[in-house]
């Protein structure tokens, strides 16, 4: 590992930011900013039939390969409210596990 101060670091920032959400919820832009990151994703695999047809299968195997289009339009449809009250659910404490990949 060249550096595993740079590795504390990213996992201390992590686990702030977690522990910060009440006091500094997700906001609006930082939902908008994912949601066109995912709608330049989407509208990039789209246009290359074989990483769609990869996407596709991957899909299929989680159970129909139509989830795939029932994921995009309830991403298009995600608010931060919705990620916030998500995020105060599950990304609790007692609930979390930190592990480190050393190479």
């Amino acid at each position: 590992v060249e550096d595993p101060k740079g590795i504390e670091a990213a996992r201390d920032a992590l686990i702030e930011t977690l522990e910060n959400l009440e006091k500094n919820p997700i906001t609006d832009a930082e939902v908008d900013r994912a949601k066109k990151r995912f709608e330049k994703f989407t509208e990039s695999l789209l246009s290359n039939s074989d990483r769609f047809a990869i996407q596709l299968s991957e899909w299929a195997g989680a159970g129909d390969w139509r989830l795939f289009f029932l994921h995009r339009d309830r991403i298009e449809k995600v608010t931060a409210a919705d990620v916030n009250r998500v995020a105060k659910e599950y990304l609790k404490r007692s609930n979390r596990t930190v592990g480190v990949f050393l190479p």
